[in-house]
């Protein structure tokens, strides 16, 4: 699996890219406001390192499916940052669907890369 030493880079690797692919694909969805853009930012940081987290621990200690478990968990990652926009955002023309294809857009990207590279 991985060595103690490269969990935090897998950490910042994750989050590094889920926040510059996701920061680049609202302001393409026209969100401009800052403070909305700050949003997206922190909701990724509450987000993405439980989430990994919770992936790694699962995978490497339990038998569970690594689709399942990637479903439930982004599932999971993108009904909490889409009530995050829609509570607290000012310009999220609809926070479901900017959180479903930001989160589907980040992992992808994730996932290409880790094919691509490793």
């Amino acid at each position: 699996m991985y060595t103690a030493a490269e969990i935090p880079q897998i950490f910042g690797v994750s989050l590094m890219l889920t926040l510059v692919v996701e920061l680049v694909f609202v302001f393409l969805m026209r969100v401009r406001n800052h403070k909305d853009l700050m949003l997206v930012a922190l909701a990724n940081m509450m987000t993405n390192p439980p989430i990994v987290a919770i992936f790694h621990l699962l995978n490497r200690y339990t038998s569970a499916n690594r689709i399942a478990t990637t479903i439930l968990l982004e599932g999971a990652v993108i009904l909490t940052e889409a009530e995050v926009f829609r509570k607290y955002g000012r310009s999220f023309p609809s926070p479901f669907l900017i959180a479903l294809f930001a989160n589907l857009l980040s992992y992808s990207t994730g996932f290409l890369l880790v094919a691509v590279f490793l």
